[in-house]
């Protein structure tokens, strides 16, 4: 038997003394990056890149949260999963919330080991997007519709399909189902439809993008009214912002209750601009980055529409709903609809294990090719082709 090996004592004592020498070397720089961007900050305010969220009591608010998730476990050479997309409707009226309907949609499956993760996104996209074809098939709409998915499918998703043609498969049919659906449904929605539907994202990522886009396009790569020094301030400072880290200035700007500056998604540039469906990507869309609560986490608000049929004061009323449906302070806090959905919504170990036990089972016992083979005498009396027994 090898034995374990003994924990290094001089690894040990390297990596404390390199601590121990480099530690007030790293706080004076964090340190440096902090006061700058408390330095900068006012300005940045006094320009337009933060803004603040209206504090607005709706009378009533139909919100409708649609979230999705996936689980495998390894069988039989390939893997089993299982795909789930859940929606939950909420409706708040004279600040009282009640959830109400609820309807998932669910894939259970084997598959092979090729571009397992990726394949799994896409089947939660093409469950939610069930969910929403239902949804749309309605005759009345709700106010707002949150989803757990991107709006747009970055492209490198696109590079998991071209190894293996059952990717492939999955793959086209994925962009022709968004296609479909966006080609269809977008113009029922706010904005193109003013009575329609505001239909947003609730992510985590692309925390730079409207300094990118100052940065890049100048006041043009706002949505929301900027001032041209503050374009200025971007462009003559870029090389600072970025040694501080554009993500830390973005979080140290933002405070509860706010929001940047919307920008256009072709800022996001060319990762946005080769993401599909293209359709939608065309008919345009628009992000924002916001902090309800002081433990509420940044999150990045991914809408439909060209920036210019947004105006400040449309934003400000998806922000301010935002707001409104978020109930508590809480590093786990979403908006109710979406909050209950992501809960709701699961596809555990032990349910494919299970699935898995009682697969093996058949298999074991041959129950399948017991099925397959049920009547196959009859149906050959039945046509004059000569029987088993026959034959013997």
């Amino acid at each position: 038997m090898i034995p374990e090996p003994e924990p290094s004592i001089t690894l040990s004592q390297s990596i404390a003394a390199a601590m121990q020498l480099r530690l007030p070397g790293t706080a004076g720089r964090i340190a440096h990056k902090m006061r700058y961007i408390d330095d900068v900050a006012p300005r940045f305010r006094q320009g337009g890149l933060v803004r603040d969220v209206p504090q607005t009591r709706f009378e009533r608010v139909w919100a409708v949260g649609i979230a999705a998730a996936s689980n495998h476990v390894p069988a039989f050479g390939g893997v089993l999963y299982g795909a789930a997309a859940l929606r939950q409707d909420v409706t708040v009226t004279g600040g009282k919330a009640a959830p109400n309907y609820q309807d998932s949609q669910v894939d259970v499956a084997d598959m092979t080991f090729v571009q397992v993760a990726n394949r799994l996104v896409w089947k939660e996209y093409a469950l939610t997007y069930a969910l929403l074809e239902d949804l749309f098939a309605e005759p009345s709409l709700p106010d707002l519709i949150l989803l757990d998915l991107p709006l747009l499918v970055m492209r490198g998703m696109h590079a998991a399909a071209l190894a293996d043609d059952d990717a492939a498969e999955e793959w086209e049919a994925l962009l022709n189902l968004l296609a479909r659906f966006w080609g269809r449904y977008a113009v029922r929605c706010f904005p193109q439809d003013p009575h329609g539907p505001l239909v947003a994202y609730l992510g985590r990522g692309h925390f730079g993008a409207i300094l990118n886009a100052l940065h890049a396009e100048g006041v043009k790569g706002a949505v929301d009214p900027v001032t041209p020094d503050l374009a200025r301030l971007v462009a003559d400072d870029w090389a600072d912002l970025r040694r501080a880290g554009v993500t830390r200035v973005l979080k140290g700007l933002l405070r509860p209750g706010k929001r940047t500056a919307a920008y256009p998604y072709a800022a996001l540039g060319k990762d946005a601009l080769r993401a599909v469906p293209h359709t939608l990507g065309e008919q345009g869309l628009v992000g924002f980055h916001q902090q309800v609560g002081y433990r509420t986490p940044v999150w990045q608000v991914e809408t439909l529409g060209a920036p210019h049929l947004w105006t400040p004061d449309a934003l400000d009323r998806l922000a301010a709903l935002l707001a409104y449906l978020t109930l508590y302070d809480h590093p786990g806090a979403l908006p109710l609809p979406l909050w209950y959905a992501k809960r709701l919504v699961k596809v555990s170990d032990s349910l494919l294990k299970g699935y898995r036990g009682a697969m093996t089972n058949m298999l074991r016992e041959q129950t399948v090719d017991r099925a397959w083979l049920e009547g196959v005498e009859e149906f050959g009396a039945e046509m004059g082709a000569p029987t088993w027994e026959n034959e013997s």
